[in-house]
């Protein structure tokens, strides 16, 4: 039996059987290199989204409490050398199917703060991680969707904690020769990690297209609240409706949906298409969930763009974004915005730009922005200001000024230099996790838990 065990988390529908022999050639290669392989159909597992509890940091350390395949998954994946995912290429990023996994793998992280490469994340749960090794297939080779991916893999890479990875993008229209040529030397590459410098120049997609296209300064708009916690007032939530406010005292209607579990259904689907075919202005809030959007938002894309795709002679439509992020750095958005993008060019959608926050959980955590204090969170004045502005500006089909992405980004405390204020958010950010902890009978100690630790030679 062979030393390296490799687990596949195979993302291809029952549709995409075509692509089936691109399993084949990588459970070969992955033998060849001297791998015992483990494959899981995605598609054919009990898998539920994440619900943004964060029960597996304070409630049961390192382990989801939803109870499904995903705790078998997380098992294996952590006694593995090799991680290796094989998904189809949606707008850049994972396909929903991945995504729903994805989002669930911060059990084997703690939640803890730190310094890395000069960015705040979370730290190791695990001494050892596997290698993330990733496949992306796309229906059309596009060059954007293509670097997109690329980029992802390697921040997931960096935020999950695995300490190499490598990636590849093939086209399902090459043959099985020219996919085999390119993704054979995967498993013995490492690529290298996507640092500032290489997400940073994405931040551009907050400033909208020049469109030559006449919209009218009045119409209906509709918010899609992305934010998995359906259960409570979300910061999505918040950020999201204080723009639609806006929206509407400047004589804008106004309507909002929560994507939630029923988007799996059909009634679902009915639901969310017909109420983006009756606007004219598409607004998306949501949290960043492992670098780019939550599994339930990606299918909602999915679905919209399958239907525009399919019909013809549709009417134009603007898109704007409002994304917020849990670590201070605004620009840690950038990927997301750019599969949203990638996503509005795919529809057709006019592209009104975006807002990126940065700190979103300790500045609003679902509470009323201009309610905050030093005492409790961090004053959300400067927040309120931002999507003021940038509601003004589209409310009159303006483009949203520059200097409002600058004013979303800043050190929350004013006067503040954003450096103490990072350096503030992991001391405070540590004491909260461990304070969050305590109240649910979670010791220190306990937090650092390890349930699928191997113990493996030195």
């Amino acid at each position: 039996m062979s030393e390296k065990r490799a687990v596949i988390l195979d993302a291809l529908l029952p549709d995409d059987k075509g692509l089936k022999p691109v399993n084949d050639i990588i459970c070969e290669l992955l033998e060849q290199n001297g791998y015992d392989v483990l494959i899981f159909q995605l598609n054919e597992l009990n898998l539920n989204h994440c619900i943004g509890c964060f029960g597996c940091w304070i409630k049961t350390p390192g382990v989801c409490i939803i109870h499904d395949d995903a705790q078998k998954i997380h098992k294996e994946i952590m006694q593995s050398d090799s991680v290796v995912l094989v998904t189809p290429v949606s707008f850049g990023g994972y396909s929903s199917q991945l995504k729903k996994i994805i989002d669930r793998l911060i059990p084997n992280i703690l939640p803890h703060f730190n310094y890395y490469h000069d960015e705040i994340h979370h730290i190791p749960r695990y001494l050892h991680y596997p290698k993330l090794i990733a496949i992306g297939i796309q229906d059309n080779s596009d060059n954007h969707e293509t670097n997109t991916f690329k980029l992802l893999v390697g921040r997931n890479a960096m935020n999950l904690k695995f300490p190499d990875y490598s990636v590849e993008v093939v086209s399902n229209k090459d043959s099985l020769n020219t996919i085999r040529n390119q993704i054979q030397n995967l498993f013995n590459r490492n690529d290298k990690w996507p640092l500032k410098e290489d997400i940073l120049p994405l931040m551009s997609l907050t400033m909208p297209e020049i469109s030559d296209i006449n919209f009218e300064s009045s119409g209906k708009a509709l918010l899609i609240i992305g934010s998995p916690k359906t259960k409570k007032s979300s910061t999505s939530a918040v950020l999201g409706n204080t723009f639609l406010e806006r929206l509407n005292i400047k004589g804008w209607e106004t309507e909002s949906l929560t994507l939630n579990k029923n988007i799996m259904e059909e009634k679902g689907h009915s639901h969310l298409l017909s109420a983006v075919d009756n606007a004219d202005l598409i607004v998306f809030t949501f949290p960043l969930y492992i670098d780019a959007l939550p599994f339930l938002v990606i299918k909602s894309l999915e679905l919209i763009a399958a239907q525009r795709m399919a019909l013809k002679n549709l009417s134009n439509k603007r898109i704007f974004i409002i994304v917020n992020s849990g670590f201070p750095e605004s620009y840690q958005n950038s990927l997301a915005l750019s599969i949203c993008n990638n996503f509005a060019v795919k529809c057709g959608f006019t592209w009104c730009g975006a807002l990126a926050m940065g700190s979103g959980e300790a500045i609003c955590s679902g509470q009323p922005l201009n309610k905050g204090n030093s005492f409790s969170r961090p004053p959300g004045n400067h927040i309120v200001n931002a999507l003021n502005i940038a509601g003004d500006a589209i409310a009159k089909t303006d483009p949203v000024p520059q200097s409002v992405q600058k004013l979303i980004s800043k050190s929350p405390i004013p006067i503040l230099p954003f450096s103490i204020w990072r350096w503030i958010f992991i001391k405070m950010g540590n004491l909260w996790w461990q304070k969050q902890s305590n109240e649910n009978g979670v010791s220190k100690q306990d937090m650092l838990k390890r349930p699928y630790e191997v113990i493996r030679d030195s």
